[in-house]
């Protein structure tokens, strides 16, 4: 049912100049000369930008020629995909965080209360021990490197490098493996 869906947004947009992106199929992209609208599309929600008024207007009038679309109110803050996007157009400022989504793994994973670190690991830290004692929840510890991973992906680059190499050890952790992943999660809580 999805892939119907798909194929058939996929055909309407592209009456409109928008083709998908190679990378990600749930990206359309308009190109004329340097300007661009792009459209992020999520099951049924989809996200618009442009960068001018006018290409605003015929993103609209296009699609709902074919859809129904029901606005986000943008200037009060809102969510996509888990993102708090702020925006003030008389200072030209655009403001996203991902606070709450952090907030929700602290609690998940009980670490609401623990001290924030300054970074993301530990200076020499050895993570691939084979001595190291195994953690006893492999299930808890790919829950915690997938959330780390969105994470990584959505807003905060700076933990790419150590949730990647943590997710490596998702089949048999260790302890020590754990304890990084803790650490990660401190110091998403500084951020």
């Amino acid at each position: 049912m999805a892939q119907v869906w798909h194929k058939y947004l996929e055909k309407k947009l592209k009456t409109l100049g928008f083709a998908p992106l190679g990378s990600d199929m749930g990206v359309f992209i308009h190109q004329l000369g340097a300007s661009m609208m792009v459209i992020d599309t999520h099951v049924n929600n989809s996200t618009g930008i442009c960068s001018s008024e006018e290409e605003e207007l015929y993103m609209k009038t296009g699609i709902q020629k074919f859809f129904k679309i029901k606005e986000q109110d943008t200037s009060k803050p809102f969510k996509v995909l888990g993102i708090l996007v702020m925006r003030d157009t008389h200072q030209g400022m655009l403001k996203l965080s991902q606070a709450e989504y952090i907030d929700s793994i602290l609690q998940r994973f009980n670490m609401a209360n623990f001290n924030l670190v300054v970074t993301p690991t530990d200076k020499g830290s050895h993570l691939q021990d084979s001595e190291a004692t195994a953690h006893e929840n492999e299930k808890q510890y790919q829950a915690l490197t997938r959330s780390l991973t969105y994470a990584a992906m959505s807003m905060q680059p700076d933990i790419g490098y150590i949730t990647q190499f943590l997710s490596q050890s998702n089949k048999n952790p260790s302890q020590l493996n754990w304890n990084a992943t803790k650490r990660v999660l401190r110091y998403l809580k500084g951020t």
